[in-house]
């Protein structure tokens, strides 16, 4: 019985253009032998700095890049908190944002997520009792874990409300241009000003990890301090990803690149999307319209973190939805179908669909309706995949 890997945020290698990868670094060592051997500048290579500061319409001395996106965030976090400084997230938000934060003794304030997204109203309501946030982390995108997309009027009412609170916002976005349903989104970057805004993305996720490339767009100040921090940590980001990266972008095969992971990934939702409908039909759901994750909620006494122990048992490794919350979780799994094909997905979900029986104690298999989480208003059934 072999390995089936819902667990793991990173596409699997047949839906990546290797092939463009290839090409892209034969041209940058072609074109820059010696630079792309050596240290760069701490902020970033100058052609991929100018290609991202160009693609989002900002100034260059606003760009920062870094070896993944998450290096830059925690340089970030050592920037702007100090020990016991409050910062708020999504809940369920990503895990590495939440031990990230919590590393550096911060107050982290979950806000919840329904089906739209971050609950604004939430915040409002964290911050009029008095939390003095200094920071709020959002993916507004088909966020990690949920697989949730902000709309338009939240992302204004947050911006507004954050800007009148004089609370950062890290808008940490590096899914948005995985979307394979739906209506493309504008950023919250550039709708509110410099200062009270810092962007986050990464090439890891539309490219592929192993570049380990990603960037902030901040105000000029702070991408100075990132710099120092760079320097005192590795000098500089890796020059050879950097190079090639930008030698995919410039060539012309970024976008080729995107529509690959985004077909494969599409084919993975749908799939996993009707084997959930099939094997467990009461579980709840945000179906996605891009990104890489689903967050299935189960009956409310779940115990989550036994399941994902007993599937281990079976060869399906899932993560358990408490490693995503400040509080809360204990009923829900995130699924990850950016790793594993079609044919995977079927199998992996009758396997875990099995044993969430088992686990459950239940005779015919269906847990009974009226014991499912009402879920923030998720439904299998909400969107089309």
């Amino acid at each position: 019985m072999s390995v089936i890997s819902f667990g793991r945020g990173m596409p699997s290698v047949d839906i990546v253009d290797m092939d463009a990868l290839e090409a892209a670094a034969h041209r940058a060592f072609r074109r820059d032998r010696a630079g792309i051997a050596g240290y760069g500048p701490p902020a970033g290579h100058p052609p991929l700095r100018s290609w991202i500061a160009e693609r989002h319409g900002v100034d260059l001395e606003r760009v920062f890049i870094s070896n993944g996106s998450m290096q830059a965030m925690s340089f970030l976090f050592d920037h702007v908190l100090r020990p016991g400084d409050a910062a708020l997230v999504e809940s369920p938000t990503f895990d590495l944002t939440l031990r990230a934060l919590r590393r550096r003794g911060a107050d982290v304030h979950g806000i919840a997520v329904d089906a739209d997204g971050l609950n604004v109203d939430a915040v409002a309501a964290a911050l009029d009792a008095g939390v003095p946030a200094r920071l709020l982390h959002v993916v507004p995108n088909f966020q990690n874990p949920t697989g949730t997309t902000l709309p338009p009027e939240r992302r204004r009412a947050l911006v507004e409300l954050l800007s009148d609170r004089g609370v950062l916002l890290l808008e940490d976005d590096p899914y948005a241009d995985l979307r394979f349903a739906g209506t493309p989104l504008a950023p919250m970057l550039g709708t509110a000003a410099p200062d009270e805004i810092v962007y986050s993305s990464s090439f890891s996720k539309i490219v592929c990890p192993g570049v380990r490339v990603g960037y902030l767009i901040a105000p000029p100040p702070v991408v100075s301090a990132l710099e120092e921090a760079s320097l005192e940590t590795y000098l500089s980001a890796n020059t050879l990803s950097q190079a090639v990266v930008y030698e995919l972008c410039a060539g012309g095969a970024l976008d080729a690149a995107i529509a690959k992971a985004v077909a494969g990934l599409a084919e993975r939702a749908r799939t996993l999307v009707t084997a959930l409908r099939r094997e467990l039909p009461d579980a709840r759901f945000t179906v996605p319209e891009g990104g890489y994750f689903v967050w299935l909620e189960l009956a409310p006494d779940t115990d989550a973190v036994a399941l994902s122990q007993e599937l281990e048992a079976d060869q399906v490794t899932v993560m358990p939805g408490t490693c995503f919350t400040v509080s809360g979780g204990r009923h829900a799994l995130r699924l990850s179908y950016a790793s594993v094909t079609p044919p995977e997905i079927d199998e992996g979900i009758a396997r875990l669909a099995a044993v969430y029986r088992a686990h459950r104690g239940s005779v015919d298999g269906t847990a009974s309706a009226a014991t499912m989480p009402a879920a923030a208003g998720a439904s299998h059934d909400r969107q089309g995949a």
